[in-house]
């Protein structure tokens, strides 16, 4: 596998910038990304280990440390970036269903006139539970297939290694147990992994290809 050397990555930084009006920040410096640390309870790595993107800022814990080795994760996190300009209200909406629906449980206000409307907000409660979500699942597969596309490219094929690392992120609690199905998870990672294959790429995926053919980082038949 051929590696992205730093300067590299710094120009497809640069690219990003120009193409999509992508920047990264300090996510340690971020007021938002230390209350959705606390939210997020269930992921302790959160401000440590994990980048976040929302709309065109990727937050990224030691952002003045990066190098040509975390090409493939900006790779991802761009993808996420471009999938939410073109649809802000409803990648957001799609990304927090279902646990957003228990916002529902604001009805329970309506009993201050003294009613009995509060029932109606109990059932909404259940959706703060680890459930599935068939939504933030489809992102998510959108932003590592990015990486698949980076290996397929660079060295051939998909090490078993990765496909357990990506899988282990959809099942876990690192996404709120997004899609906890686990022959069904491989069978979603095998056909990203065809489409690749059979060139059939995101906006995000054919502008990166021409750029890695560009600079020789993979080589013109991708």
């Amino acid at each position: 596998m051929t590696a992205v050397s730093d300067e590299v990555f710094v120009d497809y930084r640069r690219f990003c910038e120009e193409q999509w009006g992508i920047t990264i920040v300090e996510k340690n410096e971020s007021k938002l990304m230390k209350v959705l640390a606390v939210v997020l309870f269930f992921n302790k790595g959160f401000m440590t280990n994990y980048v976040t993107t929302i709309g065109k800022k990727v937050h990224w814990p030691n952002a003045d440390k990066l190098t040509g080795k975390d090409f493939t994760t900006l790779f991802h996190e761009v993808q996420h970036a471009v999938d939410f300009t073109k649809g802000p209200a409803w990648f957001i909406l799609s990304y927090l269903l279902p646990q957003i629906l228990a916002l529902f449980v604001l009805m329970s206000f309506l009993a201050l006139t003294g009613n009995l409307f509060w029932l109606l907000a109990l059932p909404w409660v259940l959706m703060l539970a680890p459930l599935p979500s068939i939504t933030r699942a489809h992102w998510e597969l959108r932003g590592y297939s990015c990486e698949m596309a980076y290996v397929l490219w660079t060295r051939g094929y998909v090490p078993s290694h990765m496909l357990r690392r990506i899988k282990k992120e959809f099942t876990s609690s690192a996404y709120y147990f997004m899609w906890p199905f686990s022959r069904s998870m491989d069978r979603k990672l095998e056909k990203a992994e065809k489409s690749i294959l059979n060139c059939e790429l995101t906006e995000v995926q054919e502008e990166t290809a021409r750029f890695l053919v560009h600079h020789g980082v993979v080589e013109e038949s991708v």
